[in-house]
Order: structure tokens, then C-alpha cells, then sequence
């Protein structure tokens, strides 16, 4: 009697006998059924305590096994291989006498080498026009399905929608791929979010207005900006150790000799000289890391990624 009835209860229940129940005491009677199912367990004296040898009994694995699981192993649809390098010597590696291909795709119908790793995919010119190109076609995906769901006028309810089902996949990984030297990779990721503000406000019933005063009003920042922070950030967890990563080949701490007023200690350089076209984390980042203050850079991680989101109209104007 102390629980309080529920808003919505069946109308009716036929028990096993074809009587129907109605109100809630006669639907009590299931008790009944419960305690008849109900078998009480058998009484019976435990088994002995098992050893301590035979509880943790792991069979002991020799080479021979290990190389009869690498024998089982099948090249065709697993293991790829992708050359590097225009001096690379592209020597043929094989599993089980099976030589290893390299993993073609037909991208706008020319076939491409395209690899797949951790959800990146990599081609041997290190050309990440493929994997945008995926990226942005499953960004539009997305944001369609969204708009098909969601009927409302309220512009939070799709901008929280973005920020958490679209924009984590179009900047993940993005230290790795991040499109500087390309202008037109750029303008195709930030036509995503361009796209999303039009039809954002076309769906609330808001004027049309520019795309900057649309990031003014939902409070975002360009998709290239994003992944400028993104960088830094990165940049600032390598150089303070927050991620063990050998960086030996990619940079070397570099303090100047002369004292500079927005010189700081841990200035880095690059061991070596980078093409035009290529984009690096260290070629991305190197100018903005050298030209912060002391105070900046010794700040701890979320300090300082609050402190570069703050000084973005400084260190990366539009």
C-alpha cells in the first residue's frame, strides 16, 4: 500500500487458466506462479578448494606453437604493405610464402594505394586528400540524418547535436592530417560547418546573415582554428612530456643564447628543412611556440589550452 500506483498499468492480464485479471489485486496472484516456478537449490557438500597451482594453470606456450599461429595466418585480408619514399627500394615481403599487396581503393574512380591505421587512412605521398575526402562525406551523412531527426526551432539543440555527433569525427586525429598547405582541402572541411550555420538558421527561422556573424551568435570558431588550438596543444603535451613520444626526428630543444623579451627556454627548432607542401606538427607549430611568452608555456595543460582558445584573434587571426 506504501508503493505508489504507476501512471500507466496494462488494462488487463490473462493468467494460464484464461481467467482475465483486472485490478491490481488479482494481478497479485502472479506471486503464486513465481513461488511454484521456484525450486530451491539442492543440497549438496562443495567441491574442494582447488590449489593454488591449478587455479592459475596456463599452458605453457613454445616456439613451435608460435610458429604454427603465424602459420595460420591469412596475408590476403589482413596484412598489407605500403611503400614509402621515392628512393624506396620496394622490396616484396611475404607471410607463409604469400606476398603481401599493397591496398588498392578507386577514389573518384582512379585507383589509389590507400592503407587503413587507427581509423586514418595513408597513401604513400602522404596526401590526406583521401581520408578528408571520407571525412567530410561522413560529416554531410551525419548532419543530414540530424536534421531529419530533430524538429525543432531552438538553435542549442542542433549546436549541441554537432558538437557531439559531427565535429568529433571531423578532428579526430587532426595533428596528423591537418590540411595547412592546402587550401582547398581547407575550404572542403570548413564548408561542413559553413553548411550546418545555413541550414541551422534556415530551420530555426532566423535571417540570413554571414557565416562569421553566424559563429559570433552560435559562439563557434572556424574548423581551422579548432585544429590550430588542437595543435598547440599537442605541441605543449610533447614538450612538457605529457605523452612519452620519441620526437628526436622531429625536433630539438633549441633555448637562444641572447636574452629576448618574449623569449622563453624551451624554443625548439627543426632538424630539418621542410618542402612547401609538406605539413608537419613541428612545421605547423613552430612559429607560434617560439613567439609565446615564458609564463605561457610553462602554464599546466588545461590553462593552457583556456589561454590559446582565449588568444585566438592574436596568435591565428581570420
Amino acid at each position: 500500500g506504501k508503493l505508489k500506483a504507476p501512471k500507466s498499468t496494462p488494462s488487463a492480464i490473462i493468467n494460464s487458466s484464461g481467467a482475465t485479471l483486472l485490478t491490481n489485486q488479482d494481478k497479485c496472484v502472479f506471486s503464486e506462479f513465481f513461488c511454484s516456478a521456484f525450486t530451491y537449490p539442492q543440497h549438496s557438500p562443495l567441491p574442494p578448494v582447488p590449489t593454488p597451482s591449478s587455479i592459475f594453470d596456463i599452458p605453457f606456450v613454445t616456439p613451435v606453437d608460435i610458429l604454427c599461429a603465424f602459420r595460420s595466418l591469412s596475408p590476403k585480408t589482413k596484412c598489407n604493405i605500403v611503400h614509402y619514399g621515392l628512393h624506396n627500394p620496394r622490396r616484396i615481403f611475404t607471410i607463409n610464402n604469400v606476398p603481401l599487396a599493397e591496398p588498392i581503393v578507386k577514389d573518384r574512380n582512379v585507383e589509389k594505394v590507400i592503407v587503413k591505421d587507427l581509423g586514418v587512412h595513408f597513401s604513400p605521398t602522404l596526401s590526406f586528400s583521401y581520408h578528408i575526402s571520407k571525412v567530410v562525406l561522413k560529416a554531410r551523412t551525419k548532419m543530414n540524418l540530424m536534421f531529419k531527426s530533430f524538429h525543432s526551432k531552438c538553435p542549442i539543440i542542433y549546436s549541441k547535436a554537432f558538437t557531439t555527433f559531427i565535429l568529433p569525427n571531423i578532428e579526430y586525429c587532426s595533428v596528423i592530417w591537418n590540411p595547412t598547405s592546402s587550401v582547398k582541402l581547407t575550404k572542403e572541411l570548413e564548408r561542413v560547418q559553413r553548411d550546418f550555420t545555413r541550414r541551422l538558421y534556415s530551420r530555426c527561422g532566423l535571417p540570413p546573415v554571414s557565416y562569421s556573424e553566424r559563429l559570433r551568435d552560435l559562439k563557434f570558431t572556424t574548423l581551422e582554428q579548432r585544429r590550430f588550438v588542437t595543435d598547440i596543444v599537442f605541441f605543449h603535451s610533447i614538450i612538457h612530456k605529457r605523452y612519452l613520444l620519441d620526437v628526436s626526428s622531429l625536433l630539438i630543444t633549441a633555448p637562444l643564447n641572447r636574452t629576448l623579451r618574449n623569449g622563453h627556454p624551451l624554443r625548439i627548432s627543426l632538424p630539418f628543412l621542410p618542402h612547401n607542401s609538406q605539413s608537419t606538427l613541428a612545421s605547423r607549430a613552430i612559429s607560434t611556440w617560439n613567439s609565446l611568452e615564458s609564463s605561457s608555456v610553462a602554464l599546466p595543460h588545461d590553462p593552457f589550452r583556456k589561454f590559446i582558445s582565449s588568444s585566438l584573434n592574436t596568435l591565428f587571426p581570420t
